[in-house]
């Protein structure tokens, strides 16, 4: 064979591997998953609590993404004054998996945060549609968020979405009186036993006392636990506003959420605490590459900011805005 028959039969063989190879890259595109369809909001009369999925949370219009985040931990990580904060931890919440994290053994007072688990007890141990009056102690308790007042009746619904949506000391305690003394915190306690959260400790519902602690691992377990057992939770504080009923009146109130990042199209719900001792708190779900993952952020001198940080360094390995 001539040599330049050689070079022809050549770039045959090449022309042909190279079709091979979009043909085969082709295919295994298309069984990517379809489209997820929107589910519908099934809301219970006179109560603020929907029914709802939590992969419906998820926004509509995206198509799910079964890859694993990449694990960052291996990598060149943030040190916690380029992070902003004392700790985090970030989780892919469709595997369960950790993605980043910084001093997430370390034990941090709480603050509201603390109310996911006073909402999950309540929602786990009473009648959603009961009646709770409010107590001179419960308004009494620091704070005015969601401007209740003795003698005011709301549904436990109702009470769950004021801690969430406008982090309400008041509907706290209210709700923790309809139990014998203590038995509201121990219930909290029992249930961070139950799901492996070995450094927590709850001393009361609202957040407020410094000796409701955890750490950034085992708050993770609980964002987990409730996005997948109760998203209802995270339908009321991904919105910017939400309304409850006034029993006695039978009057609609509007709750403002005081959370920030509800304004944004990529966040799916959370919380946010504060006191002196812990600085800002967050805990929150965002939508990352077509994906929930949760945020775990402990003594931020700004947590939107040190969140916007994470999210970015996920994307791209750079912690810079």
């Amino acid at each position: 064979m001539s040599l330049k028959m050689t070079r022809i039969a050549a770039v045959f063989i090449v022309v042909a591997v190279a079709f091979a190879g979009v043909h085969f890259i082709t295919s295994a595109n298309s069984s990517k998953p379809s489209q997820e369809g929107d589910a519908a909001l099934v809301w219970q009369s006179g109560s603020a609590v929907a029914n709802i999925s939590a992969s419906a949370i998820v926004r509509s219009g995206e198509v799910a993404d079964e890859r694993e985040i990449p694990n960052r931990e291996k990598e060149e990580l943030m040190t916690p004054s380029e992070l902003g904060a004392e700790s985090a931890f970030v989780i892919d919440m469709s595997s369960g998996s950790e993605i980043f994290s910084i001093g997430k053994d370390k034990r941090w007072p709480l603050a509201s945060l603390s109310k996911l688990m006073s909402a999950t007890v309540a929602l786990e141990r009473m009648d959603h549609n009961k009646q709770v009056i409010m107590s001179e102690t419960a308004i009494e308790t620091e704070g005015s968020a969601g401007s209740l007042s003795v003698n005011e009746s709301f549904s436990v619904s109702d009470l769950v979405a004021a801690m969430m949506v406008v982090s309400s000391n008041d509907a706290a305690v209210a709700l923790s009186e309809e139990m014998p003394p203590r038995e509201f915190t121990d219930a909290m306690n029992s249930k961070a036993e139950e799901l492996g959260m070995g450094n927590t400790y709850f001393n009361e519902p609202s957040g407020l006392s410094s000796l409701n602690q955890s750490t950034p691992e085992d708050m993770s377990k609980l964002l987990m636990y409730a996005w997948k057992s109760h998203p209802e939770l995270f339908v009321l504080s991904s919105k910017p506003k939400s309304y409850i009923k006034e029993l006695t009146k039978n009057k609609r109130r509007e709750l403002v959420n005081i959370n920030p990042l509800a304004k944004r199209s990529n966040f799916l719900g959370g919380k946010t605490g504060f006191i002196e001792e812990s600085r800002e708190n967050l805990m929150a779900v965002f939508s990352f590459e077509k994906k929930p993952i949760g945020i775990i952020i402990f003594g931020s001198e700004n947590r939107v900011e040190t969140a916007d940080r994470i999210i970015s360094f996920l994307k791209n390995g750079d912690s810079r805005n």
